[in-house]
């Protein structure tokens, strides 16, 4: 039964364990009325039989009284084969009060069977009842009942009670079973197919939360659970990319610092080129400035000195051209 149970609930398929859980159950309930069923029926059977031997005893009483007393044999033979119309009568035997049997009959299959053989069988029901005439007893009857028909008769009505409640079970069997599926099996399959789309990565999936059983609270639970996983996704995607722009800012922070330090050693070195330059315009001016003194002198001295040579030659051409303007 163990390993029953682990077969049932190691299943992957739910409808599979519904399905032979309540096969099951139902098989369980089909037996448990079938055998009150069963046992009903008997109880029922048994208390006809006891009450049409309390019928018999009562006619017994009326018929034979008379009969026993006035030792009547013809009336006593005649009620004897009127009991025998009754099919189920299997023995019968009347005695005197001083147990001197008057009549003994029984049916031919029960030849060789005493009263006592019918008194220890189960297939028998047996009774002894006294005869009174004006309070006196005048003798009994001793009645064998088989239970053979009546047995007939129980398996009958159990078979056909059996068969109606198996009818009635499957009925209700497939009802449940439709109704589950249709009802809880269904919303499940559709929870099933909504939470793998989940896992597959579309936290977009669509969950029907319209339910007002437990399933719809599990289903409004899983999307409250999704809503809450794309907050936190979210958050995460936010603080990757906050991450991945202060490794930028950082970045763009030490590539800068780099260009300053670079920028700091062209300026220290324009710096020490502008001086350098300086200096060498410094020494260029006041090597110009000399030489230009010294062209100012040497300009002075060559004016001062040309000027009477020039003289005399503007004189002399002048002369020379009063000379040619004369001709």
């Amino acid at each position: 039964m163990t390993g029953f149970n682990m077969a049932i609930f190691s299943s992957n398929n739910l409808s599979t364990r519904f399905t032979v859980i309540l096969t099951v159950v139902m098989t369980g309930v089909f037996l448990m009325f079938s055998s009150i069923l069963t046992i009903r029926n008997i109880g029922s059977i048994n208390s006809q039989l006891n009450k049409k031997l309390s019928d018999l005893s009562s006619l017994a009483q009326s018929s034979l009284s008379s009969a026993l007393w006035q030792y009547n044999e013809t009336n006593i033979s005649d009620f004897v084969d009127a009991l025998f119309l009754y099919e189920n009568i299997a023995f019968v035997k009347v005695v005197s009060d001083e147990n001197k049997p008057f009549i003994i009959k029984k049916r031919s299959q029960y030849e060789g069977i005493t009263i006592s053989d019918y008194d220890k069988s189960s297939l028998f029901v047996t009774r002894t009842i006294p005869i009174m005439h004006n309070s006196v007893n005048v003798g009994a009857i001793q009645v064998a009942v088989a239970r053979e028909s009546i047995s007939h008769i129980i398996i009958s009505h159990t078979l056909t009670s059996i068969l109606g409640l198996l009818i009635l079970t499957v009925v209700i069997y497939f009802t449940v079973l439709l109704i589950t599926r249709r009802f809880v099996l269904h919303q499940i399959l559709l929870l099933k197919n909504s939470t793998d789309e989940i896992s597959s990565g579309n936290l977009d999936a669509f969950i029907y939360t319209g339910g007002r059983d437990e399933i719809g609270e599990l289903a409004k639970s899983i999307d409250s659970m999704r809503t809450s996983i794309k907050d936190s996704i979210e958050k995460i995607r936010k603080a990757d990319e906050l991450a991945k722009v202060n490794i930028r800012l950082n970045k763009e922070i030490l590539e800068r610092k780099e260009a300053e330090k670079e920028l700091a050693k062209y300026r220290d070195h324009l710096k020490e080129l502008v001086d350098e330059r300086t200096s060498e315009l410094e020494i260029k001016n006041n090597d110009l400035e000399i030489a230009i003194k010294e062209s100012e002198t040497f300009s002075y001295s060559i004016s001062h000195d040309l000027k009477a040579p020039l003289r005399a030659i503007a004189g002399f051409s002048k002369l020379l051209m009063q000379d040619l303007g004369q001709h």
